[in-house]
């Protein structure tokens, strides 16, 4: 092998040789341990303030839901009643899900500089009863006719506002 054919070779082998070499150098720093997952760390500023801000408004979306439940006024005992296209009667009342978390999303505002919009996305779930007369249909049993998805959205001035209900 003359000189000009090793040289031309020796720069892919130095590379693979650095490739190689470069993690075994890192894990002995403590940078990392080989085999193990990597975590990602995030350094972008606005990335943290909406994480921070998605945490809070998650928090705020668990009292909220709590809130609106507890104050709910459609129920069994209080439902709507309708007569029904053949004649008959349907008693309806809404529910909001507890088995679905509510979904939180949370964005800069585009109209505001330092504003924050948030959405609180849950599902609620529309039961009916029928019966030939109002206190029948109210008498049940009531059966999950439909399910929509309601979205509220929150607005704050700043990231060190507190997410609030509207007033």
């Amino acid at each position: 092998m003359n000189t000009k054919a090793f040289l031309l070779k020796l720069p892919p082998i130095l590379f693979l040789l650095i490739l190689t070499a470069a993690p075994a150098a890192r894990a002995q720093d403590g940078a990392f341990a080989p085999g193990q997952p990597q975590a990602l760390v995030i350094t972008d500023p606005q990335q943290m303030i909406l994480d921070e801000l998605h945490d809070r408004l998650a928090s705020f979306a668990r009292q909220w839901i709590a809130t609106l439940k507890r104050n709910q006024l459609s129920g069994p005992g209080n439902c709507e009643v309708q007569r029904a296209a053949d004649g008959r009667y349907v008693a309806r009342y809404n529910a909001i899900r507890d088995d679905d978390a509510p979904i939180c999303q949370v964005r800069a505002s585009t109209y505001k500089p330092g504003a924050y919009i948030g959405s609180i996305l849950y599902k609620v779930e529309v039961f009916e009863s029928y019966g030939d007369t109002p206190q029948a249909a109210k008498a049940g049993p009531f059966q999950a006719a439909s399910r929509t998805t309601l979205n509220e959205i929150f607005s704050i001035a700043n990231k060190d506002t507190a997410w609030s209900a509207p007033r």
